[in-house]
C-alpha cells in the first residue's frame, strides 16, 4: 500500500502485514506533502505535491520505482493563491494529465517531459479518461486529448 503524508514523504507498507518497507522524502522541506493519491502502473509509482503562491512552494510530478527511488521529477508552478489548491492526477496510456488549481498538464509518463500545458482563467473541473481519450472542462470550453 502506497501513501503520501503531510510530512512530505511517500510510505509502503505491506497490505498483508501492515509492516512499514520503506519512506521516501519527496518533499519534507516545504511540508506541503502529496496532494494526489499514488498512480502504480507496473513498476513506477507517480505522485504529485501542492504548489502554492501564498508559500512559494512550486508542484511537481515526481516517478519513483517500486524501491522508492526517485527516476525524475518535474517542476509545475500553479497559479493558485490558496494554500491547498485542488490538485487531482490521472494516467491515460503513456501521459500523466494533472490539474493543479486552474492548470492542466500533459506530461510523458517515461520522461516527465511537459508536452501541453495551459491555465483556465475561472475553474477547471478535474481531468476525465474515456477509452483513450483525455478531456478537460474548464472556463466553458472542452478539451479533447486523444
Amino acid at each position: 500500500m502506497y501513501f503520501g503524508a503531510s510530512n512530505g514523504y511517500l510510505y509502503f507498507f505491506n497490505p498483508r502485514t501492515g509492516v512499514q518497507k520503506w519512506a521516501t522524502d519527496i518533499d519534507s522541506q516545504n511540508l506541503f506533502g502529496t496532494s494526489s493519491k499514488p498512480i502504480v502502473d507496473g513498476d513506477r509509482i507517480y505522485l504529485s505535491n501542492v504548489a502554492s503562491q501564498n508559500s512559494g512552494n512550486n508542484g511537481s510530478v515526481l516517478c519513483l520505482d517500486l524501491n522508492g527511488n526517485i527516476e525524475w521529477v518535474t517542476q509545475v508552478c500553479g497559479n493558485s493563491t490558496r494554500d491547498y489548491p485542488q490538485t487531482s492526477m490521472i494516467l491515460c496510456n503513456d501521459t500523466l494529465c494533472l490539474k493543479q488549481s486552474n492548470d492542466f498538464y500533459l506530461l510523458n509518463k517515461t520522461s516527465g517531459t511537459v508536452e501541453f500545458q495551459t491555465s483556465f482563467e475561472n475553474y477547471l473541473l478535474s481531468p476525465v479518461v474515456d477509452g483513450n481519450a483525455i478531456y478537460a472542462v474548464g472556463d466553458m470550453k472542452v478539451l479533447v486529448f486523444s
